[in-house]
């Protein structure tokens, strides 16, 4: 499931995080692996960056979603597997889909950048 949609969010991530550090000046160093940093940038990339999400509304969510080919309860259960694998208290049941498509950012980030420097 997981292959399905991660490499077109992964390669839409690179696009806009690259483009956002050069435009700004910054490197990618070991630092932007620590979660503040990198949730910054990741944030920061958001069409919107004011409340520091990069998909806002439920609507602009499930659009992305659309794009990448994503049902809902995969969204879901990609979110729930990754919180419940890494995160102390696991799942905590927010299932809205704001919340699961910046997530599914967050932890794409990661990959993007940050598995060989960890």
């Amino acid at each position: 499931m997981k292959n399905q949609f991660f490499n077109t969010i992964k390669l839409e991530l690179e696009s806009v995080i690259l483009r956002y550090t050069y435009e700004n000046n910054l490197h990618l160093n070991p630092n932007f692996c620590k979660d503040d940093a990198r949730a910054k940038v990741v944030g920061a990339c958001a069409p919107n960056a004011l409340d520091n999400r990069y998909i806002k509304g439920c609507d602009n969510a499930n659009k992305w979603f659309e794009k990448h080919n994503i049902t809902a309860s995969e969204a879901i259960e990609f979110v729930k597997q990754w919180e419940d694998d890494c995160c102390e208290g696991g799942f905590q049941g927010n299932t809205k889909s704001e919340y699961i498509a910046n997530m599914i950012a967050y932890i794409i980030s990661f990959d993007c950048f940050c598995k060989e420097a960890v």
